[in-house]
């Protein structure tokens, strides 16, 4: 338990070495002052748990000496010491905000009673003013909370795009291919399913771009592996960055073989989106030797539709690949289209 200051203020000694000794035996810590005026000194340099005075004094009386110490601090707490003869002023000085008074010559046990209350009060106020820090501390953090609160909603009532683009932030998270940090296969296989099934109910377009790398195999032959997992991490990266819809989807889709989805794009967008892939791989100018050329280059095959009930995505895929391997057959690095019907 915490020990308890008085500051012990009487400008008779022998009232200052008795009480003192009582109080010290009480297990109180006391500091002892004989005027009014030196014991505002040490008041204003330690604040003291009870300030014990002497009602008559010299200069300062206990009066004063209580008026200046709640200048000094509003909460002070102070008992006045009092012979029979001043009774009415020590009550006067209650009812001016002193605690309590204690009869000359102090009883030991009276003034241990006495002091205790006043000690009880103070831990009173003590608590009272922890609970109060308590309470505004819950306030403050429940007005945190509400305001957060009032942040989410109106993070809830942003466009479906923004509530989609960060749906699929967080499926994507979970669901990359290791090695260019892109969506992975099976990732894009539940992505196409949602996104076709969407497409039927909404009678929209959905198209697919399938990219691969050209001469990939010599490139590795060429390079070593290592070089070969940097350039797909930079192919990569390029398709991702061509994509600028939050419903749009870039993955990996086996080896050198990429895939960009893009739901509710029709063929003519999807066809400039690819052209933009080819031409921004083609502009890294990743080093490489093959018949063609002296940099890496992709071919890409598009296939758009609006998808009718009970058709598959399986079709728009097909569509894609044999368009890319169109491209790929007639000289790499182009655009292919592919002639899709109503699927």
């Amino acid at each position: 338990m915490k020990k308890r200051s008085v500051l012990l203020v009487d400008d008779e000694e022998s009232i200052r070495v008795s009480v003192g000794r009582d109080l010290k035996k009480a297990g109180y810590e006391v500091t002892v002052s004989d005027s009014g005026e030196d014991a505002l000194e040490k008041y204003r340099e330690t604040r003291f748990d009870v300030i014990l005075t002497d009602l008559m004094m010299e200069e300062m009386d206990g009066i004063r000496l209580l008026k200046e110490a709640r200048q000094i601090n509003p909460n002070a707490m102070v008992v006045i010491l009092t012979g029979y003869g001043s009774m009415t002023t020590a009550i006067a000085a209650i009812e001016g905000g002193a605690f309590d008074y204690v009869l000359k010559p102090c009883q030991r046990e009276e003034l241990v009673v006495r002091l205790g209350r006043c000690v009880e009060s103070l831990e009173l106020q003590e608590l009272v003013g922890q609970r109060a820090k308590e309470i505004e501390t819950a306030n403050e953090e429940l007005k945190r909370a509400l305001e957060k609160h009032r942040e989410l909603e109106k993070s809830l009532r942003e466009s479906r795009d923004q509530l989609a683009e960060n749906n699929k932030k967080l499926q994507r998270l979970s669901s990359l291919d290791g090695l260019t940090g892109i969506a992975n296969r099976r990732f894009f296989d539940e992505y196409i399913a949602r996104e076709w099934g969407l497409a039927i109910r909404q009678g929209i377009p959905i198209s697919l771009i399938f990219i691969d790398v050209d001469y990939f195999k010599l490139y590795n032959d060429t390079f070593g592996h290592q070089e070969g997992d940097d350039c797909l991490k930079k192919v990569a990266n390029v398709i991702a960055k061509c994509l600028k819809r939050p419903a749009d989807l870039s993955a990996r889709y086996g080896g050198e073989e990429f895939v960009a989805l893009l739901p509710g794009t029709d063929e003519s967008g999807a066809e400039k989106i690819a052209e933009g892939i080819r031409a921004a791989v083609s502009a890294q100018k990743i080093s490489h030797k093959h018949p063609t050329g002296d940099h890496v280059t992709v071919s890409l095959g598009v296939a758009a539709v609006v998808p009718q009930p009970g058709a598959s995505y399986a079709s728009l895929i097909e569509a894609a690949d044999v368009a890319m391997l169109k491209a790929k057959r007639e000289g790499k690095d182009r655009v292919e289209k592919a002639s899709m019907k109503p699927a």
